[in-house]
């Protein structure tokens, strides 16, 4: 009875043992997915963190660049802006130069005015006084 017993549980056993069989492969198939989804993920988190760090390479280049060209500019600013107002300071000091001949000539003439009119004043009074003397 019990070989009776064993031989009509054998197919079971072995149905079983078959299903444990395949739900180990499937187990074990299903393990190594999660492994190859895994190294795809970090695979893939590698190429942007290189990528982040490329932009951020770039970036900083683009910034240093753009303050390289900055300050060049700035130079060349103050460059153009001291040889403007060295052209300003110029003709300042013409101008200033020019008006300073200008009221010496004006006071020039306004002294040979003065002195003409004296002159005439003197000859005048020197008319005046030769009259009296010749009157006397």
């Amino acid at each position: 009875r019990e070989s009776e017993l064993v031989d009509a549980l054998a197919p079971e056993l072995q149905a079983a043992e078959a299903r444990a069989s395949m739900e180990e492969r499937r187990y074990m198939h299903e393990q190594r997915l999660r492994g190859v989804h895994m190294q795809v993920a970090e695979a893939g988190l590698q190429d942007v963190w290189e990528s982040v760090e490329e932009a951020v390479r770039a970036v900083r280049g683009e910034e240093e660049e753009d303050a390289a060209q900055h300050a060049a500019s700035m130079r060349k600013l103050r460059a153009s802006n001291a040889r403007r107002l060295a052209a300003f300071e110029e003709e300042e000091a013409a101008r200033r130069r020019q008006l300073a001949e200008r009221d010496a000539q004006h006071a020039a003439r306004s002294a040979d005015a003065r002195a003409a009119g004296l002159i005439s004043a003197l000859r005048g009074q020197h008319a005046v006084e030769q009259r009296r003397l010749a009157a006397e």
